[in-house]
């Protein structure tokens, strides 16, 4: 597998837990 690939992949896992986790923290505290 390409690194450049596995780079991108792993970038965009990351940034998608981060969103929610952010997500849900501003969803726990609203409440």
């Amino acid at each position: 597998m390409r690194k450049k690939m596995l780079w991108e992949w792993a970038q965009g896992i990351a940034c998608y837990a981060f969103k929610r986790q952010s997500a849900s923290r501003h969803f726990n505290t609203a409440n």
